[in-house]
Order: structure tokens, then sequence, then C-alpha cells
């Protein structure tokens, strides 16, 4: 079996001002910064069969490269308490398309939909369920970077096992974004983005559901 993630990489100039954020939030185990990446569908366990069909769906995917920008800290969690403080990612229209095509594929290849709602983001810390208050004093102390931005060239089939010390993963095989946007949909993937994000007290994007 194998257990298996879609993800976009982010290049070295990110991950280390990603990386510049990490400490001063009590109790976080902080990710590491070679696993940083943007998930697009996570998959699970799955038989080396199926990853041969998932691999050929995937394959067929045609599509430009994908803006991500990343703007403010936002957290998952549920009744006042988080566990999971992560870096936000907009909506953009081109990195919508290309997770509903990556979703397609799982489905052409016999798996569930994704009942989730999307939202992308970079995990930079988990933890057990803390209060809200200690990351809202974290975000005031640790100023989130301006203009983190990049243009992904390429999305990602990574592996993931866990060894003595955390989770490793494992690039397994790379598809190039160097296709075509249909037009239409970017107009409907904008005016999801516009519905999708609220604003939270300090100005700053959160997920709907975080």
């Amino acid at each position: 079996m194998l257990r298996l993630f879609v993800a976009l990489p982010l290049p070295r100039d990110i991950t280390q001002k990603l990386s510049e954020l990490t400490g001063g939030l009590p109790g976080a185990r902080w990710v590491p910064s070679e696993n940083y990446h943007l998930t697009l569908r996570f998959i699970g366990e799955i038989a080396h069969h199926q990853a041969d069909d998932l691999d050929a769906a995937l394959s067929m995917i045609s599509e430009e490269a994908v803006e991500i920008k990343l703007n403010g800290f936002g957290h998952f969690g549920k009744r006042g308490r988080a566990n999971c403080l992560i870096a936000m990612a907009e909506k953009t229209p081109s990195l919508l398309h290309l997770q509903k095509k990556v979703e397609r594929a799982m489905i052409k290849c016999g798996m569930e939909p994704e009942t989730r709602k999307f939202c992308p983001h970079v995990t930079l810390a988990r933890m057990k369920p803390t209060p809200e208050v200690m990351l809202h004093d974290y975000a005031k102390k640790h100023h989130f970077p301006k203009g983190l931005s990049y243009t992904a060239h390429k999305f990602v089939l990574y592996s993931s096992y866990l060894s003595n010390t955390g989770s490793v993963y494992s690039p397994e095989i790379e598809y190039p974004l160097n296709g075509g946007l249909d037009e239409d949909w970017t107009q409907q993937a904008a005016e999801e983005f516009a519905m999708d994000y609220t604003y939270n007290y300090r100005g700053q994007f959160v997920p709907e559901f975080a």
C-alpha cells in the first residue's frame, strides 16, 4: 500500500521566509521547511495498481502555470481551539482550476469525491487543541511577510510515511504545468474566491470554517 497526496511544491526562497516564522508558540510542533507544500488533494492509502491508474489520469491534466499568493496566518480547529497554524493562500482562478482538474482525476480513478471545501494553505505547525487567543498573540508578534508569491510550474504526486522523527514526504512523480486555461471558468473561479473568504477582526483573510 502507498500513502499518497497531490500538492504544489514551494521554491526555496519561499520556504526560507516561512521557516523564519517558527518559534514563539508554546506547544507547537513546527513542520520542517523541506516538508512545506500546498495540498491539492489528499489521497490516503491505495494499492500500487491504483497508483498507476492515478498517475495515468494526472498525466492527462493540461494546465498553465499556477499563481500562488500566500497572504497571512490562519488556523484550523473548532470551538475556540486551534490544532494547526497555517499560511493561507488565495484562491486564485488558476489554482482553483487546477484543483478541480485534480479532483476530477481522482473520481475518474474510482475514488470518492472530496466532501471538504478546498482551503489552500501551507501547514506551519501542529499542536494539541490550543486556545485561539494564543495564535492571535503569535500573529501580532510575527508579521507575515508581504508579497509572498510565486508561480508554480509543476504539481507533484507525493508519498508519505512515518519515521521515528515524524512524517517524511517524498516526491514520486512531477507533472508540468504548461497547458491552457478556460476563460469562462476563470470568471467563475474569481466569483467563488470572492465568496469563500471573510475577514477577521485584524483584517486578515481567514477561511470560513477555520
